[in-house]
């Protein structure tokens, strides 16, 4: 017996014989199971999640198979153990026993009770604990773009039998697998009730008391689907041995390209890789694995790409050869607006488009043209103006070629549109709205509203620069006539000083002249700059869109 637990490292002890001829069945009845032969492991499914799928038929000649099964692997087994004659296609129920204390080598008897006439022919299948398989690829770029793309599996027999003329395959996907108590028994409290009391109480549906809930799946940021490939022959893996697989040999789409992340934030960020961009050409996810790149009849590199979902198109980065150089220059964004709401005492409620540029300018130092695609995160909350080549996850792609010791420049443009209130009334305020209603009616009544303020506040800005220009003015002429009036004092005191004195008094009266002038103009132009301003403000305040009135047009312009 202790010989069937050794090989039962899967689930069950069946099969396991020193050559397969005999499952470990227990005679308990004259009509005890009667076996023409072993039980034979047909199917083996590897999936990346810790698990395994295994498929066994057995020929019974009696009326039940026993099975002993490892204690330890009970809860595993009834989850996933499904019994099915193959003559009927009914499932068939199994019994087991619940008092055998859990230990090393503790067994359960597992009782398959099998009517109607003998023999008997099931099929099993069930779900235990294997190691993850492992991938390999081999990519061979062809001279016509072609590339020939081989994919290769290991896996590793930890199962404690051998797997003789066994049909294997491997899977994965974004199933959960967790353990869960199967096998205890789970007892539901009850709450004693008074002899007279008319209605019981139901127990409680929940057993969280019983047994504790399975743990919470792990985050993954693999993408969403699954895979399967089988060997298309029958393979024999020993027990303790590893095996490697051939599970994809297709032909697909690629190119040698360079590949620019700009959320990159390595220190030689300036450079892009060197990659090899292909499609994967299978209804599978290739799972992340080493790939050993080969071109001209010659070793080119080896990548780790991410898991690449069926039919999408991946980059395998293999090198970094320094010689395309791309220089990221600072994002810009400006405004502009794209639909005006409302208009109210001069403040107007407008739909902005708020644009963020990002430049790079790529300079290729090769002396032959080269492929640059460049990976763009676009901001959350903007949505992409300018076109990208492909959507690969949550990136923008944009493809580029980069003539011979060339340089181009790539702009990538986003907007997002965000709700303002403006005042017509703050600086650069009705330049905005005069851009925007630019191709709006010359009837339109916010338009010519708004002109008529263009014109009003231009007069105040001219008049403010204006008023500027003859403070400096009048400053200036109060220095120069302080320093006149100095250097004539010192003249005076001189013998010799008595005409020089004469011209710099000359001077002094005619620097006092500009200066009163410009004082005087200083003070008209105050005058006027009030009045101007006030009328601004006024006319600002007054302008008022109705709902009725409000233009039509407006809510078609694009801004710049």
């Amino acid at each position: 017996m202790k010989r069937h637990i050794l090989c039962a490292a899967l689930v069950l002890v069946i099969g396991c014989g020193a050559r397969g001829t005999k499952v470990n069945t227990r005679a308990s009845s004259a009509k005890a199971t009667a076996v023409a032969g072993a039980t034979t492991l047909g199917r083996v499914v590897v999936y990346r999640n810790g698990v395994a799928y295994f498929e066994r038929h057995a020929h019974v000649t009696g009326d039940s198979l026993v099975l002993s099964v490892p204690a330890d692997k009970i809860d595993d087994l009834l989850k996933s153990l499904s019994v099915v004659d193959t003559k009927t296609k009914q499932p068939l129920p199994v019994a087991y026993r619940t008092d055998v204390r859990p230990g090393k080598d503790a067994l359960v008897d597992m009782t398959i009770a099998l009517s109607g006439p003998a023999p008997h022919d099931l099929l099993l299948s069930y779900v235990a604990e294997a190691p993850a398989w492992k991938p390999s690829y081999r990519v061979t770029m062809g001279d016509d773009g072609e590339i020939d793309m081989q994919g290769w599996t290991v896996i590793d027999n930890a199962s404690g039998e051998d797997w003789v003329g066994v049909r294997v395959g491997v899977g994965s996907s974004s199933a959960l697998s967790f353990r869960h108590d199967l096998r205890s028994i789970r007892d539901v409290p009850r709450e004693a009730l008074p002899a007279r009391a008319p209605f019981a109480t139901p127990p409680a549906t929940s057993d969280s008391a019983a047994a504790a809930p399975p743990p919470a799946a792990t985050p993954s940021t693999d993408p969403i689907g699954s895979a399967h490939f089988e060997s298309p022959v029958p393979m024999t893996v020993k027990r303790g041995t590893s095996a490697m697989i051939s599970i994809l040999h297709e032909r697909t789409q690629g190119e040698f390209a360079y590949l620019y992340d700009a959320t990159s934030t390595r220190p030689d960020a300036q450079f892009p890789y060197r990659v090899v961009r292909l499609k994967n050409p299978t209804s599978s996810v290739l799972e992340s694995g080493p790939v050993a790149l080969f071109g001209g009849g010659r070793f080119i590199g080896e990548g780790m790409p991410e898991a690449i979902p069926a039919r999408a198109v991946a980059f395998i980065p293999f090198a970094l050869d320094r010689q395309i150089v791309v220089e990221r220059r600072p994002v810009t964004g400006r405004e502009s607006i794209a639909k005006i709401q409302a208009v109210e005492h001069g403040v107007i409620r407008a739909e902005m488009r708020h644009a963020n540029q990002a430049s790079f300018m790529i300079r290729n130092r090769q002396s032959e043209p080269a492929v640059v695609y460049v990976r763009h995160a676009v901001t959350r909350g903007f949505k992409l103006v300018t076109p990208s080549s492909e959507r690969i996850g949550e990136a923008e792609i944009f493809r580029v070629v980069v003539g011979a010791n060339a340089q181009t420049e790539l702009a990538i443009e986003e907007d997002a549109p965000v709700v303002r209130m403006i005042d017509v009334r703050a600086p650069g305020a009705l330049e905005l709205v005069q851009a925007f209603l630019a191709t709006a009616p010359t009837d339109d009544p916010l338009r010519a509203r708004v002109a008529s303020l263009v014109t009003v506040e231009k007069r105040v800005r001219e008049g403010e620069v204006r008023l500027a220009t003859l403070q400096k003015e009048i400053a200036a002429y109060a220095d120069r006539a302080a320093e006149l009036k100095a250097q004539i004092a010192e003249l005076r005191a001189a013998k010799t000083g008595a005409p020089l004195q004469k011209e710099l008094e000359k001077l002094l009266v005619e620097i006092e002249r500009g200066q009163s002038k410009a004082t005087a103009e200083t003070a008209a132009l105050k005058d006027n700059l009030t009045v101007a301003r006030i009328a601004f403000q006024n006319a600002a305040a007054g302008l008022t869109i109705g709902v009725s009135e409000r233009p039509i047009t407006a809510q078609v312009g694009t801004g710049g």
